[in-house]
């Protein structure tokens, strides 16, 4: 079994579910997932948001 990009996403999306489900998983470790995803959605937006500038840029000079 291969793991590209695709099963990964799909394994943790399943291991998120798993936990997400888990009642033994506190309020407290459910909002530290949830910040951490935030702050890993964040952190590509910028360097997309990076990337696209500095593309932009190039092309003028």
């Amino acid at each position: 079994m291969e793991f590209g990009p695709r099963t990964k996403t799909k394994i943790s999306k399943a291991v998120m579910n798993a936990i997400m489900t888990t009642p033994a998983v506190s309020a407290e470790q459910l909002e530290k997932i949830r910040q951490q995803k935030r702050l890993a959605r964040q952190r590509s937006e910028n360097a997309r948001e990076a990337r696209f500038y500095r593309e932009r840029d190039s092309m003028t000079c």
